[in-house]
C-alpha cells in the first residue's frame, strides 16, 4: 500500500511537473513573440519616422519649389513688363525719327521757297527798272510829239480858238499822272525791298529754329539711344538670371545638387582618387 501510493505520488509529481514544464514552454514562447513583436514594432516605428522625414523633406522641397516658381512668375512677370517697355521707346523713337524727318523736309522745303524767292526778286526788281526806264523814255518821246503837234496846230490855228488852254490843261494833266505814276513806281520799288528784307529775316529765323530744332531732336535722340541701352542690359540681365534659375529648378527636380555643391563634390572625388593612387603607388 505503501509503495503503491508512493507510485501514486510520484505519478502526480510528474503530472506536476509536466504541467510546469508546460506552462514554462509557454511563457517561452510568449516571450519570444512578445519580442518579435516589439523588434517589428520597432522596425515598423522606425520606418513610420522614415517616412515622416520623407515627407517633411518632400514638403519642404515643395515649398522651395512653390516660392521658386513663384519667383520665377514674378522675373517673367518683370522681363514682360521691360520688353514691353523696350518695345514702347523703340516704338516712341521710330515716331520721333519720323516726325524729324519730316519737319526736317518741311523746313528744307521752306528754305528752298524763300531762296527761289529772294533769286527771282532781283530779276523781277531790274526787269521793273528797265520797263520804268523804256516807258519814261516813251512818255518823254510822246510828251515832245505833243508839244510839237499841238504848237504847231496853234500856229496854223487861228487865237480865238482856245486851243492853247486846253493843251496846257492836257498837257498839266499828263504831267501829274506821269509824276503819279513815278511815285507809284518807287512806292513799289521800296515795298519790293522791304518785302526782300522781311524775306531775308523770315529766313533767318528759319535758319535759327532749324539750328535749335536740330539740337533738341539730337538730344532727344541721345536721350532714347541710352534709355534703349538701358532697357537691353536690363533684358539681357532678367533673361540670364531667369535661365539660372529655370536650371536650378531643374537639378532640384531631378534630385541633383547645385551647380556649387557638385563642383565641390567633384573636387573631393578627384582628390580622392588622387589618394586612393598615391595609396597604391606608395605600397
Amino acid at each position: 500500500m505503501l509503495c503503491k501510493f508512493s507510485r501514486l505520488q510520484v505519478h502526480s509529481c510528474v503530472q506536476q511537473l509536466a504541467g510546469f514544464s508546460r506552462s514554462s514552454f509557454s511563457v517561452a514562447a510568449l516571450a519570444l513573440k512578445e519580442a518579435a513583436l516589439m523588434n517589428e514594432y520597432t522596425s515598423l516605428k522606425n520606418l513610420v519616422d522614415e517616412l515622416n522625414k520623407e515627407v517633411a523633406k518632400f514638403e519642404q522641397f515643395k515649398k522651395e519649389q512653390d516660392e521658386l516658381e513663384q519667383k520665377l512668375l514674378a522675373k517673367e512677370a518683370e522681363l514682360a513688363e521691360k520688353s514691353a517697355r523696350l518695345a514702347a521707346a523703340e516704338t516712341e523713337k521710330q515716331e520721333l525719327r519720323k516726325r524729324n524727318f519730316k519737319i526736317l523736309d518741311d523746313v528744307a522745303n521752306l528754305e528752298k521757297q524763300l531762296r527761289e524767292r529772294i533769286s527771282s526778286e532781283p530779276v523781277a526788281k531790274s526787269s521793273a527798272a528797265k520797263g520804268d526806264e523804256e516807258s519814261c523814255r516813251t512818255q518823254l518821246l510822246e510828251e515832245r510829239k505833243l508839244v510839237a503837234s499841238t504848237i504847231g496846230s496853234i500856229v496854223n490855228s487861228p487865237m480865238k480858238d482856245s486851243s492853247y488852254v486846253e493843251y496846257v490843261k492836257g498837257l498839266a494833266k499828263s504831267l501829274k499822272a506821269a509824276l503819279n505814276e513815278t511815285r507809284m513806281s518807287h512806292k513799289e520799288d521800296e515795298t519790293s525791298s522791304s518785302n526782300n528784307d522781311a524775306h531775308q529775316a523770315e529766313l533767318e529765323n528759319y535758319r535759327s529754329a532749324f539750328h535749335s530744332l536740330s539740337l533738341l531732336l539730337a538730344q532727344i535722340e541721345m536721350g532714347v539711344n541710352e534709355r534703349e541701352s538701358f532697357y537691353k542690359d536690363k533684358v539681357a540681365q532678367l533673361e540670364s538670371e531667369l535661365d539660372k534659375a529655370q536650371i536650378q529648378a531643374l537639378r532640384k527636380c531631378l534630385g541633383q545638387p547645385e551647380e556649387g555643391k557638385e563642383i565641390a563634390s567633384s573636387r573631393s572625388g578627384t582628390m580622392k582618387s588622387d589618394e586612393s593612387d598615391w595609396e597604391v603607388v606608395s605600397r
